[in-house]
């Protein structure tokens, strides 16, 4: 989808705010005109079936969890890409379940080196400095992802969802779901792994872990498609595809994200020095055999042992299911037909 657009100044005249709208509608079109051109579809048969038999197989060999992790990365590989975050999260989970025990060291330096630390940095810095946080720079752009590739809604539904989500109470409901939601896919699972495999991190799990991730930038920086229109996967069992215009990786990973105003070369700058602090830390703490400083230190073993961890990760899996449900139908459903009958 293209990247959301700014919406008009809350003081200008009516006719100027039209011609703004009437101006970003245009650009809407011509980026949506543009990306139908390009655009292929798959049957999802052709996903299922492959996949389906692929997993029996490794099942029967006794190698469906390395299986299941390695069908993670394959979509990276053919310009599909989801949030790394995301990714990581997923990846880490089925290692964990599965178990490859083998892979978790290098998740959990993945997690604090790339995921965590570079995160909470510029969360931080949005904050402190600029005086917004991520979940207000994100809500537009994911707005309008979900209207027209989940719901299929017309365009006017995202003028009416993007005043539904200035009022207080929705705008409380939608950050605390993005609170829950930032702790499930970021800190907690950061926390867990890296506290977890900390005995099993080496200086070689530190040199892995920049390659896979190298190794994920170089793949986003060739070739990025986007996935338009999922809702066609039921009412039709085909998933859509644009590619996306060959840019830089920053403006990729900006399709991805969808960050309203985009991240600035400050911020990821921020976010590159801190990823390097993190993962030359860890690399020291590794060589040098301090993988106590590790578990209870940066994993804040001291203070959150695992038994707790693994409580409030269960207790929040629960929390933000209800906080979810209710916040999606109220954003998406409920406050949106009782603005238009407003």
């Amino acid at each position: 989808p293209p990247d959301t657009l700014p919406q008009p100044h809350p003081t200008m005249s009516v006719a100027a705010s039209k011609a703004v709208r009437s101006g970003q509608e245009q650009n809407v079109a011509t980026v949506d005109d543009a990306a139908k051109k390009t655009e292929f579809s798959v049957h999802i048969a052709w996903i299922v079936l492959p996949v389906t038999i692929f997993l029996a197989i490794m099942h029967q060999l006794g190698l469906f969890g390395p299986a299941l992790l390695a069908l993670t990365c394959v979509p990276n590989f053919f310009g599909v890409h989801m949030l790394l975050s995301w990714q990581w999260a997923l990846a880490t989970m089925i290692a964990e379940l599965a178990p490859v025990p083998s892979a978790m060291p290098v998740l959990a330096a993945i997690g604090y080196c790339i995921v965590g630390c570079p995160y909470y940095a510029m969360l931080i810095n949005m904050t402190l400095r600029m005086g917004v946080d991520l979940a207000d720079r994100v809500q537009y752009g994911w707005a309008r992802w979900i209207i027209f590739n989940l719901l299929n809604f017309r365009e006017e539904s995202f003028e009416i969802v993007s005043e539904v989500l200035k009022r207080k109470t929705i705008s409380y409901q939608y950050k605390v779901v993005f609170f829950q939601l930032d702790l499930l896919c970021h800190l907690l699972p950061m926390l867990y792994s890296l506290q977890k495999h900390a005995l099993e991190i080496s200086p070689g799990a530190c040199i892995l872990m920049a390659m896979l991730f190298f190794s994920w930038a170089a793949l986003v920086h060739r070739r990025h498609y986007e996935c338009n229109r999922i809702y066609t996967a039921v009412t039709e069992g085909r998933l859509y595809f644009s590619q996306a215009p060959h840019s830089p990786l920053l403006d990729h990973m900006q399709r991805i994200y969808l960050t309203e105003p985009a991240l600035t070369a400050e911020e990821r700058n921020l976010a590159v020095t801190v990823a390097f602090s993190a993962a030359g830390a860890l690399l020291f703490l590794s060589a040098t055999q301090q993988h106590f400083v590790i578990e209870q230190w940066l994993a804040l073993g001291r203070y959150l042992p695992l038994e707790m961890l693994r409580t409030v990760y269960g207790t929040m899996l629960v929390t933000v299911t209800i906080s979810l449900s209710v916040a999606w139908y109220n954003i998406f459903f409920a406050e949106t037909k009782q603005h238009k009958r407003d």
